[in-house]
């Protein structure tokens, strides 16, 4: 499946591509500053299961690859005070389909 990422104003207007891999990239949400978006992709290996977490400004430039877990990992979610980060991984799952939700501090 091929999806990409796009900003826009809230009434849909001045539409932006942010990505365009060719791949899937899901699951966005804005950096607590608003200048970022913190997303899943599996840009490195595209129709794969392998999905990292990529951070990219909102005008599509400074890509930096935030986690590299080798398998899934996605639904990133900041705390309200912008402090934490919580997203969810099979990164040490000891079953199939298994996933961990993991916490971190967040420091931009």
């Amino acid at each position: 499946m091929k999806m990409e990422l796009f900003v826009a104003d809230a009434d849909g207007k001045n539409a932006k591509q942010i990505t365009n891999f060719g791949c899937a990239s899901f699951a966005p949400t804005f950096t607590p500053d608003g200048k970022q978006l913190l997303f899943a992709s599996n840009n490195q290996e595209c129709d794969s299961s392998k999905f990292e977490l990529f951070l990219i400004d909102i005008d599509g430039k400074g890509l930096l690859q935030v986690t590299n877990y080798g398998g899934f990992t996605s639904f990133p979610e900041f705390s309200p005070d912008g402090c934490k980060l919580a997203f969810v991984s099979d990164w040490k799952a000891s079953a199939r389909y298994e996933f961990n939700i993991f916490t971190a501090d967040w420091k931009p």
